[in-house]
């Protein structure tokens, strides 16, 4: 019994316990509104609205309302919102709406709430305040409300303007619903919805149709498989939105609605297929002219019918059309020509292709006749039996076609009947091409067509060509001996018709001769001959000049067949007997490529007459230009004469040749031709020296070992190098045996020690010597450069913010001489770090700079220093070396690092006495003392707990060094993280301190920090947050309680039981 009761009892117990802690228990949040929502407001407008009903006036400031956290609406104006109050929830759809406030809403004013929050919020991307007060301000306004501005963004004509869009939604279709569009496969139409709505729907493709949106148009495609169809269902995008609106009351605080049964959009069109037709275009011409025919009308079979379908009538351009055509294929038939024409039997099937026309041509010829043409020769009245005689016939001046030519051709009868018959009318042939041997008839012949005889003949005669040889016989003689403007006497030379030569023409089909002579100043013409080739040969020549043995070829053709008689030209030229003069001419070899040119005349050895005209003694009859050793000739002299060679001017290099050279005739040529011996004119170069001397330029002494090149200009102005030349012990530079030209020396080789003089010292050799005035040629020693750079200490470490100075000695200067010193700051690498550039006069021949350079930021290491020397803009010394000490220096780059601890650990408690140690370890410092500055922070912070500590100590490149912080108490410090932060100072022999070297600041570095914590204390049993898991335990406390309370009692029992046996 004892032990159910104390089972019920620790029941009990738990399950009171359970029920105060599941309440802390967090509970999942449902994103909707509840049937007890808490209402509360949220951003407010930005001014007060004067609200007014039925002369009533009252203020409002609009602002968010929210149930649960979604937005609701107000319905009744004239009551506040209690912020916070928790409202009864109703839903409705249909009827009016009593609030518990005895406000009632229509069921119109439902409908026109229910649209404004739809379009206005629910389908709205704007969801700002402003967007709330516009929604807010409609709602009043159809409750029968009115107001001056929501707020400053908002007034009630604005409300209006909103209004006005929601009410264009609330048509619930789109403008061209009901419509039916007919379209052609493949083909689109795009339709825009001017109601605003079709955005809210989607379209599905079917039976063929295909649909693309966009915004509040809609794009339609009728595929090639599309057939008629209704469109009447879509997918709404609006599945979102219950069905069911929400009515919020609670008595003393303002009804609020929340609408979510949007309005339905639906619509309903056609789509119809076009039937697909085509076309035939018939186009009418006239067989010859293809002049557009009109009135000729066509009918239209299907294929292999005789059932005329249609029938139409060419119009002004000769075309008749079929139109809107089912696609099939059909047969089109003439039915009746135009005026004087010919019906065209022909039938003419076609293909009708869907959206396509076929096109057809036709031709229709008018009555007439054929006609034939026959070619007769003029003189027998026989057929000329030949093919490729060729005519035209005119109409009105105009040449006439039939297949397409206007040309007619015989054939091999001479003979031609046109290929269609000619329309009555008069016409003109006109030969084209007469046949071979004949003359073209100009004639135009005129013939007739009736139309009553089948075929109309006409002959057309030609008249055989014949030919004629004009012999030109023609030779010069000479009339007068005339001065050019060279000097030369030339004999002027008449070209004239010679008479006395005869000559023997030949037929070669024939082989029938006969002979002709020339008459003076007359052309030689034989008679009318046949046409044929004739050879013709001179027999003999005129007296004095040599016969032409050339068997000559005329030939007779009928090239232009309207001439009758065909004229051949020719001409016959006689050469004069003649001397030619045979020169050669030899140049000694030039080494420096002198030009070799020479001038050498031709001239007349005694008088020579001719024709009763004298040419003097010793005359110029020729000159010629003669370039290198070659030969020339004189052509055309008087056979007879007496002649002799001379050179009359040479190159500048050359000496003249003055010697007359008689020239000898040879023998003559069978064409008349005497050529002489050879003549053979030599010349030689002329020679000469020239000389420099070579001296220092500031003692005048001679320099020898000079080394030079000599260089010939020639006279084209290019140049030849001559050779290598070096100056003697007395700088005596000599250049013997040159050929006289244009010549220049320079310096290829300084002496030792000196600049190179790259002068270049033109001179010329003429036959003159310059042994008295020689020029001096001089050269300028090379200056010497030393250089030493270090610290401003003498040493050869800096730090990075120390100075280097560089002294730069110059030796060899020229006094008076403007320098310009480079002084450049490299890395070990020889990259450039600095460069510093100084202008100086030169007052000795040795001077001094000193330059300072400052480290750059982010260089450490070697630093080498380098010298150039400029004079006048160009480089006249370098000193520079890498691996050069004197030229060296190196910037170091301190770095420290720390590790702090407090009686040997990281950690200590709160009040102990502990000593603060802060191990330095260093790199890169110069050897000497520094001070250590010291001082303490709270982690992560720059605030200064304690005085900062300064500490001489004594660094040597890299090392380690512990600074105990001794007059720093730690047992005075609260609990809490700390930092020690440290930066190293230079400091002088008087123990002034001087410039920052290095530092270590970083107050969040583990290293330098140490940690005070609190004494030990019992640890704490839960927090607030863990209140329920307390409460739990406190539960499994109790029950402990009541077991043991009930193992208590069982043993006073126990106790009790043995006392009552006793």
């Amino acid at each position: 019994m004892l032990k159910n009761k104390s089972f019920k009892k620790i029941c009990m117990v738990i399950t009171l316990l359970f029920s105060y802690v599941l309440p802390f228990v967090k509970q999942p949040v449902l994103y909707a509104i509840s049937e007890n929502p808490t209402v509360t407001v949220g951003e407010l407008s930005d001014v007060v609205s004067n609200v007014t009903k039925d002369g009533q006036t009252f203020q409002d400031r609009m602002g968010f309302i929210y149930a649960d956290g979604e937005i609701v609406f107000c319905v009744d104006p004239r009551t506040i919102v209690d912020n916070g109050r928790v409202y009864n929830t109703g839903s409705f759809s249909q009827g009016e709406i009593h609030d518990s406030q005895g406000n009632t809403l229509t069921q119109g004013q439902v409908e026109k709430i229910k649209s404004i929050i739809f379009w206005g919020w629910d389908m709205s991307d704007d969801h700002s305040l402003t967007q709330y007060v516009k929604v807010q301000g409609a709602i009043y306004k159809a409750l029968g409300y009115d107001f001056d501005r929501m707020s400053s963004q908002v007034d009630s004509a604005d409300v209006d303007t909103f209004i006005s869009e929601v009410d264009a939604h609330v048509i619930g279709t789109f403008s061209f619903a009901g419509d039916t569009i007919t379209l052609k496969p493949g083909e689109s139409r795009t339709l825009t919805d001017t109601y605003g709505n079709l955005q809210y729907l989607d379209f599905t493709n079917k039976d063929g149709w295909e649909f693309s949106k966009n915004g509040n148009t809609l794009t339609i495609t009728a595929t090639e498989q599309a057939t008629n169809t209704t469109v009447s269902s879509f997918n709404r995008k609006l599945g979102r939105f219950m069905k069911t609106s929400l009515l919020l009351t609670s008595n003393g605080s303002q009804t609020v609605v929340a609408f979510k049964d949007p309005n339905f959009l639906r619509g309903i069109f056609k789509l119809n297929v076009e039937e697909r037709k085509g076309h035939i275009r018939i186009v009418k011409t006239d067989a010859q002219t293809g002049e557009a025919l009109q009135g000729v009308e066509f009918a239209l079979f299907e294929k292999g019918g005789t059932k005329e379908l249609k029938v139409a009538l060419t119009n002004e351009q000769g075309i008749a059309e079929f139109r809107d055509l089912a696609v099939k294929e059909y047969d089109v038939r003439e039915v009746l020509a135009k005026t004087g024409y010919e019906l065209n039997p022909q039938t003419l099937s076609v293909t009708v292709e869907a959206d396509k026309t076929a096109t057809l041509t036709a031709t229709n010829v008018k009555k007439g006749s054929l006609l034939k043409i026959v070619k007769v020769d003029a003189e027998t009245q026989e057929t000329i039996a030949v093919a490729g005689v060729s005519f035209q016939v005119y109409k009105d001046d105009q040449p006439i076609s039939m297949n397409g030519t206007d040309t007619f051709v015989t054939d091999s009868t001479g003979m031609i009947i046109l290929p269609e018959k000619l329309p009555v009318g008069s016409y003109l042939i006109k030969e084209v091409k007469a046949p071979t041997g004949y003359v073209l008839s100009k004639k135009a012949i005129p013939v007739v067509i009736n139309g009553k005889e089948t075929t109309v003949t006409v002959t057309v005669q030609n008249t055989k060509q014949k030919g004629q040889i004009w012999l030109s016989k023609r030779g010069f003689k000479i009339t007068a001996w005339n001065k050019l403007e060279n000097g030369v006497y030339l004999a002027e030379t008449d070209s004239v018709l010679l008479g006395g030569a005869t000559f023997r023409f030949t037929n070669t089909a024939t082989q029938a001769q006969f002979e002709l002579t020339t008459v003076d100043g007359e052309v030689l013409k034989t008679a009318e001959l046949p046409l044929g080739t004739y050879e013709v040969v001179e027999l003999t020549a005129p007296n004095g000049y040599v016969k032409d043995n050339t068997v000559h070829t005329v030939t007779l053709t009928a090239e232009d067949p309207a001439q009758e008689v065909s004229i051949e030209s020719l001409s016959v030229y006689n050469t004069r007997q003649s001397l030619t003069v045979n020169v050669t001419k030899e140049f000694e070899t030039s080494e420096k490529g002198h030009e070799a040119k020479a001038t050498i005349g031709l001239f007349s050895a005694e008088d020579y007459t001719e024709n009763n005209v004298t040419l003097p003694k010793d005359t110029l009859i020729g000159l010629k230009e003669v370039t290198g050793t070659s030969s020339i000739t004189f052509d055309n002299i008087p056979s007879q004469m007496k002649v002799y060679a001379k050179e009359i001017s040479t190159s500048q290099a050359y000496t003249l040749n003055e010697e007359k050279f008689q020239v000898t005739p040879g023998k003559m040529s069978d064409t008349g031709k005497i050529s002489s011996e050879i003549v053979t004119i030599k010349n030689a170069l002329k020679r000469g020296e020239y000389s420099f001397v070579k001296v220092d330029s500031s003692s005048k002494e001679p320099l020898a070992k000079a080394e030079f090149k000599l260089v010939s200009i020639l006279s084209d102005g290019s140049e030849r190098e001559v050779g290598l030349f070096t100056s003697d012990d007395k700088g005596l530079l000599s250049f013997k045996n040159l050929e006289f030209g244009k010549y220049y020396t320079q310096e290829t080789k300084a002496p030792a020690g000196y600049f190179l003089n790259a002068m270049k010292h033109f001179f010329e050799v003429n036959g003159i010597s310059n042994a008295t005035n020689m020029l001096r040629i001089e050269n300028e020693r090379i200056p010497s450069i030393v250089t030493e750079a270090t610290a401003l200490d003498g040493g050869k470490v800096v730090y990075k913010h120390e100075k280097i100075k560089e002294v730069a000695r110059f030796d060899s200067l020229v006094p008076g001489k403007e320098y310009e010193a480079v002084a450049t700051m490299y890395t070990s690498k020889g990259e450039v770090l600095a460069t510093q550039k100084r202008m100086f006069t030169a007052k000795a021949i040795q001077h001094e700079e000193v330059f300072f350079f400052n480290v750059p930021v982010k260089h450490v290491g070697d630093t080498v220093f380098g010298e150039e020397l400029y004079r006048d803009g160009e480089k006249v010394a370098v000193h520079f070396d890498l691996t050069n000490k004197h030229q060296t220096v190196t910037v170091l780059e301190p770095t420290i690092g720390t590790i702090a601890k407090i009686g040997g650990q990281k950690q200590m408690t709160v009040g102990e006495k502990q000593e603060l140690v802060d191990t330095l370890t260093y790199k890169q410092f110069k050897h000497g003392k520094v001070i250590v500055l010291a001082w303490l922070v709270k982690y992560g912070t720059d605030d200064m707990v304690v005085k900062p500590v300064e500490k001489v100590v004594e660094l040597n490149g890299d090392g380690e060094v512990a600074i105990t912080l001794d007059t720093i108490d730690v047992s005075k410090l609260p609990v809490g993280k700390y930092t020690i932060l440290e930066q190293v100072f230079e400091v002088d022999e008087n123990g002034n301190v001087g410039k920052l070297i290095s530092e270590h600041t970083n107050n969040k570095d583990e290293q330098q920090s140490f940690t005070i914590v609190e004494k030990a204390k019992l640890p704490k049993t839960g927090e607030d947050d863990l209140f329920a898991l307390v409460l739990i335990g406190l539960a499994f406390v109790l029950c402990g309680i009541v077991l043991f309370l009930q193992v208590k009692t069982r043993q006073m029992d126990r106790l009790n039981d043995k006392e009552k046996l006793s």
